[in-house]
């Protein structure tokens, strides 16, 4: 049923409506150096019930990022040529003989299209696991305003539909953020009026943030918000889904003074499915270390 569901939104998808206006852009904060990110590690709070392994990064000569490590994964990045970057995934054998191959291309500097192929190389019984394809849409103003997610889990079946994003712009910011996966979550933001920080939506909830490898592209997802999101109201059109969901989140970002960032700190409410009861946090944490 969800399938057909997804299928008719898929038809009938009508794209976010935008403002054309060009907005003022803030001055940002001057760094008189160029740092490269080396870990991120995330902390969603203790009343939180969801985590994530600390990210570390490395970077080549020309300071793209090469390799991403997390857990007992490694990821090796290789950049073949200017509308290609290709991450290569695997575990060891203690793990799974995991592996995968995401190809990440890009039109103009910006994603278009992601096609990840995830397979099982123990020696002992080889196999498909699960194949992705991500495609991003575009508005005139170089918005991104779609992401719609596909997924197969046998190789010769075609794919299905398992996701749309939606993006609603006003003064250069996304406002509305509509995730339809598994079930509908719309998120609307508020911002600061300060110039949009460097790695400043690394944080549970942003609009572009997804996968392990969000560092990679943030800077090739269209035109970035021109502000910095200091907080999230969620609304559930089909009534919260867990046993307790975001009610609301807020951000507020921690820098050096060269103005890098350093921290985004979080707090927030959750509220109960049965939307009687809510209980605060304040303690949520993405920590930055740089090179």
């Amino acid at each position: 049923m969800k399938k057909i569901i997804f299928l008719i939104i898929l038809i009938t998808l009508c794209i976010s409506c935008e403002k054309n206006d060009d907005p003022v852009v803030p001055t940002k904060p001057s760094i008189q150096h160029k740092p490269s990110l080396s870990n991120l590690e995330t902390f969603y709070g203790t009343k939180v019930q969801m985590m994530e392994d600390p990210v570390s990064f490395k970077v080549d000569s020309l300071d793209r990022i090469s390799e991403i490590s997390f857990y007992c994964f490694k990821h090796t990045i290789s950049y073949p040529d200017s509308n290609l970057i290709i991450c290569h995934s695997n575990a060891s054998a203690a793990n799974g003989y995991y592996d995968a191959i995401t190809n990440i291309y890009l039109e103009n500097g910006a994603v278009k299209k992601i096609c990840k192929k995830q397979a099982s190389k123990n020696p002992d019984h080889p196999r498909f696991l699960q194949s992705d394809s991500i495609l991003f849409t575009y508005n005139t103003n170089n918005n991104l305003i779609q992401i719609v997610f596909f997924q197969k889990t046998d190789e010769s079946s075609p794919y299905e539909l398992r996701g749309i994003y939606e993006y609603t712009y006003e003064n250069g910011n996304v406002t509305k953020f509509r995730r339809l996966q598994y079930t509908e979550t719309i998120l609307n933001y508020s911002y600061d009026n300060q110039a949009n920080i460097d790695y400043g939506e690394c944080a549970p909830d942003m609009p572009f943030r997804f996968d392990f490898y969000y560092p990679l592209i943030y800077n090739k997802m269209g035109k970035r918000n021109v502000n910095n999101i200091i907080r999230v109201a969620y609304t559930y059109p089909e009534g919260p889904f867990a046993t307790w969901n975001f009610d609301y989140t807020t951000y507020e970002r921690v820098l050096d003074s060269n103005g890098l960032i350093k921290a985004i700190e979080i707090s927030g409410q959750l509220i109960s499915n049965d939307l009687k009861t809510t209980t605060t946090y304040d303690d949520g944490k993405v920590s930055f270390t740089f090179h």
